[in-house]
């Protein structure tokens, strides 16, 4: 019995570190696919009045990621239950921290994830912000 416990446990744990390099490369696909956006929103946004619609797929892109971030980080932290449980039934003093540093690097991404989605949102409605002011002087 505690050779099947021991063999999930790593099992748990090794899924956990493919979990957290899973997370590693899609922030840094968002971040490649984001950036070289932005970048030509910024060299293009005053000759081309639609190049602001560019934004709309990195902008869905956050979004989606801060809610998928923040249910994932919801799940880790109730692996990371079951890891402790099954570290305590092996007799382990300390269980594996990698679940609880998935759970912790995925809040830190998902709250990027917002302040990104509020720069984007200022980005994509900067024109009819100006104007609504322009309006309100």
């Amino acid at each position: 019995m505690d050779k099947d416990l021991w063999e999930r446990y790593k099992h748990d744990v090794d899924l956990h570190r493919s979990y957290l390099d899973l997370v590693i490369k899609i922030n840094t696909f968002y971040y490649a696919i984001t950036g070289a956006i932005v970048s030509f929103y910024f060299l293009h946004y005053e000759n081309k009045p639609l190049v602001q619609y560019a934004l709309i797929l990195p902008f869905i892109m956050t979004i989606a990621l801060a809610v998928f971030y923040w249910r994932c980080a919801t799940a880790a932290n109730i692996s990371q239950k079951n890891l402790d449980d099954m570290a305590q039934e092996l007799g382990f003093s300390v269980g594996s921290v990698v679940a609880k540093v998935l759970s912790s690097l995925l809040m830190i991404f998902f709250w990027l994830f917002v302040l990104t989605a509020l720069g984007l949102t200022f980005l994509l409605f900067e024109k009819q912000i100006a104007m609504f002011m322009d309006c309100i002087s």
